[in-house]
C-alpha cells in the first residue's frame, strides 16, 4: 500500500497547473470581468396597451455597461490573444510574450508576467511600432496590474489601463469568491471622470451603479452629477434609484423606476413631481431604495 501511495504522489502533483497555465490564469483577460445585466424575457406582447410602458432605466443601465466593457474590453482582448500563443520564455517565476501583432492592430505588444509571491502575479503590457521584432525604448506601458489567487476559483486583483493617445486611464479593481460571485469597480480618469461598481452573485441578483458628471440640464453650461444604482433578479425584474445634484439643479432630485420580467415599468416616482407617479411601490422587485455610494470623483 505504501508503495502505491508513493507512486501516486508524483502523478497527483503532475495533474496540477503548469507554470504557463498559472500565468495565463492570472492574466486580466482570464478573469471574466465583463459587466452585464439580466435582460428578462423582453416579452413585447401588450405594448399596444396604453397601460403598459417599457421601462427607461434598463436601457440606460445597459448603455452604461457598454461604456465599461468598451473601455477595458478591447485591451483585455489583446492580452487574451497574446497569451493564447506560446511565450518567448517561461519559468516558474517569469513569462514573456512578444512583441506580437495581428493584421488589424496598429501596434505590436509585449507582455511580461512575474510571480511575485506564492499566489500573486504581476504583469506589464507595453506597445510599440507594429513592425517591431524586439522590445525597444520606443515601447510604452499601457497596462499594469496584479492578480492574487485565493484557491482554484476565488481571487482578486487590480490594474490600470492607459489610453496614451487620449491621455485617459481606467482603474479597475475586482474580486471573485469561491462561489463565483463577482465584484468589479472601474474608475475612468481624464476627459470626463466617471465611476462604476458592479456586483453579480452567481445565478442570483446583480447590481450596477455609476456616477457621471456632465451638462445634463440645458439652462446653462453648469454640470450636474448623476448617480444611478440598478438592481435586478435573474428573472429580469429590477429597480433603479437615481439622484441628480449640482449645476442647474437647485436641490437634489431623486427618482425611482421599477420594472417587471418583461422590462415594462411597474412603478415610477420622483421627488419633484416632474412626471406623474405610476404603478405601486409594493410591485417593485426590491421594495427598499438603495442609492449609489461611489466616492466623489477626484
Amino acid at each position: 500500500m505504501k508503495k502505491l501511495i508513493l507512486l501516486a504522489v508524483p502523478a497527483f502533483v503532475a495533474c496540477g497547473p503548469t507554470p504557463l497555465e498559472q500565468f495565463r490564469a492570472a492574466s486580466p483577460s482570464s478573469q471574466g470581468l465583463e459587466v452585464s445585466m439580466s435582460k428578462g424575457n423582453q416579452n413585447k406582447q401588450g405594448l399596444n396597451d396604453e397601460n403598459v410602458k417599457p421601462a427607461l432605466m434598463p436601457g440606460v443601465t445597459l448603455l452604461a455597461t457598454v461604456v465599461v466593457n468598451g473601455g477595458v474590453g478591447l485591451t483585455l482582448g489583446v492580452v487574451g490573444a497574446i497569451i493564447a500563443h506560446e511565450p518567448n520564455s517561461v519559468t516558474e517565476e517569469q513569462a514573456e510574450w512578444g512583441p506580437f501583432t495581428e493584421p488589424l492592430w496598429r501596434h505590436s505588444f509585449h507582455l511580461e508576467m512575474e510571480k511575485a509571491g506564492d499566489d500573486t502575479y504581476t504583469y506589464v503590457l507595453s506597445r510599440g511600432p507594429k513592425d517591431a521584432k524586439s522590445k525597444t525604448r520606443e515601447f510604452e506601458e499601457v497596462l499594469s496590474g496584479k492578480h492574487e489567487f485565493q484557491g482554484r476559483v476565488a481571487g482578486n486583483g487590480e490594474f490600470v489601463l492607459r489610453d496614451l493617445d487620449a491621455k485617459t486611464s481606467a482603474e479597475v479593481k475586482y474580486g471573485r469568491t469561491a462561489q463565483r460571485d463577482l465584484d468589479v469597480k472601474v474608475g475612468f480618469r481624464g476627459g470626463t471622470p466617471s465611476d462604476y461598481a458592479y456586483t453579480q452573485a452567481a445565478g442570483g441578483d446583480g447590481s450596477f451603479e455609476f456616477r457621471v458628471t456632465a451638462d445634463f440640464a440645458t439652462r446653462s453650461l453648469a454640470q450636474e452629477t448623476l448617480t444611478v444604482k440598478s438592481r435586478w433578479h435573474q428573472s429580469g425584474e429590477g429597480r433603479s434609484d437615481v439622484t441628480g445634484i449640482g449645476g442647474d439643479l437647485s436641490s437634489e432630485v431623486r427618482f425611482t423606476e421599477c420594472w417587471d420580467g418583461s422590462l415594462n415599468r411597474s412603478y415610477y416616482n420622483d421627488t419633484l413631481g416632474l412626471f406623474p407617479t405610476e404603478g405601486k411601490a409594493e410591485l417593485c422587485a426590491f421594495t427598499e431604495a438603495s442609492f449609489a455610494t461611489l466616492p466623489v470623483t477626484p
